[in-house]
């Protein structure tokens, strides 16, 4: 008995299941993939005894376009031999390309800037070459061209921002309420997000009071 998926993807590792019930006398399986008149043996097991049964990964080969492959099983002994036959379709990697901007409408003479994100089947990115991106207009008139170039990664660097605390000019003790204003931004201008925690002290001065001693001299006069 044999257990594989009947459309596999290209290029991906599949798992194929068979289980062998030899009745009297020993038995050996040969397992086989065969697809453009190419085969690659999966499994080979001799002088099989007792009920047996495995599990193992196969790749699937590479197509561009659907094709079919057949998985032969070879069971043979001193009276039996089978041959069966267990055809699959194999199916081509439907990948998935992401445009996208970082908006929905532009003003003339304002940047656009966008990404390219390349999924597979299982929607994890892989790597793709786009030697060359155009930019249309609704006529499909090429507006813009890019290129392939060549890029400096750098250690990312948080940006710096500028913190302005702005204080009541005088504080009673009598206040039981005073107001803060905190104001927070980058370099570049955006307001920074984020939550302050201000704490107010008071200072306290101590004054002493140093009596003046006067000096009495007797004078005889």
């Amino acid at each position: 008995m044999l257990a594989v998926t009947s459309q596999p993807l290209g290029g991906t590792t599949e798992t194929l299941c068979i289980n062998v019930y030899p009745l009297q006398k020993p038995l050996s399986l040969v397992v086989t993939l065969e697809h453009n008149q190419n085969s690659r043996m999966l499994l080979k097991q001799n002088a099989i005894r007792k009920n047996f049964f495995q599990c193992l990964p196969f790749k699937v080969p590479d197509v561009s376009i659907e094709s079919e492959a057949s998985i032969n099983v070879q069971v043979s002994g001193e009276s039996t031999f089978l041959n069966d036959i267990t055809w699959i379709l194999i199916r081509p990697p439907t990948l998935l390309t992401v445009i996208q901007t970082d908006k929905p409408i532009y003003k003339p003479g304002q940047t656009v800037r966008f990404r390219i994100v390349s999924l597979d089947t299982s929607f994890l990115t892989y790597e793709q070459n786009f030697p060359t991106i155009e930019l249309k207009d609704p006529n499909s008139n090429r507006i813009d061209q890019a290129t392939s170039q060549d890029f400096e990664i750098r250690e990312y660097v948080l940006p710096k921002f500028e913190v302005i605390v702005n204080l009541p000019p005088v504080v009673t003790v009598l206040d039981k309420q005073a107001t803060l204003k905190i104001c927070a931004n980058y370099t570049y201008g955006k307001p920074v997000s984020g939550s302050v925690k201000a704490e107010v002290c008071r200072k306290h001065f101590i004054f002493w009071w140093i009596r003046p001693q006067i000096n009495q001299t007797n004078l005889d006069i």
